[in-house]
């Protein structure tokens, strides 16, 4: 069993690899209970700190708990008291749930220091935190190319450059939005 809590914060612009990596974390629970974890999953602005907390603050009694995953935390931390009752709900997260927040970004734009704060109290709590930068100019294909090998699929020649062509892996302004590249690339 894990002694390690089943709790993240990722930030960046491949939201792919970030729901990859939220996907290693269920699979963690799973191992650690031995059942698939339930998966809830909510925008900061659909939900609120006490129904994160109803979600993860039981543990299960039996098989796999919750996962529950939480995509642009931002409206969670806009009061001083949400942002103290968040912090309560993380210190409720029990043995066989999950808590993962995903912020993700179009890379450029400065942060706020909230979600700073937040990655941070993630981190101080045993979390773990982790940034997934989305390949640039010309790094697509290769991207394509490994993610192609981790599914066992054989790829032609040039086949990895055509597709990175085709969902705009070579466009060189830096201001193209490059979160839903891989998702696009992958499909």
């Amino acid at each position: 069993m894990s002694t390690r809590p089943a709790l993240a914060y990722l930030r960046g612009d491949d939201c792919y690899l970030m729901d990859r990596a939220a996907d290693a974390i269920a699979e963690r629970i799973a191992g650690d209970a031995g059942g698939t974890p339930d998966r809830w999953r909510t925008a900061g602005a659909g939900t609120t700190p006490a129904q994160i907390a109803e979600r993860i603050a039981t543990a299960p009694l039996f098989g796999a708990g919750t996962l529950a995953i939480v995509t642009d935390p931002m409206p969670l931390l806009r009061s001083k008291a949400d942002r103290e009752a968040l912090t309560d709900a993380i210190g409720m997260l029990a043995p066989g749930n999950g808590l993962v927040f995903l912020e993700s970004s179009d890379g450029g734009a400065k942060r706020a220091a909230a979600l700073e704060a937040l990655e941070t109290q993630v981190r101080s709590a045993g979390g773990e935190t982790r940034e997934f930068k989305a390949p640039r100019e010309g790094q697509l294909a290769a991207w394509i190319g490994e993610r192609a090998k981790e599914r066992g699929i054989p790829l032609a020649e040039g086949a990895a450059k055509e597709l990175a062509t085709r969902v705009g892996g070579f466009v060189r302004e830096g201001d193209v939005d490059r979160r839903g590249q891989g998702a696009l690339a992958v499909n």
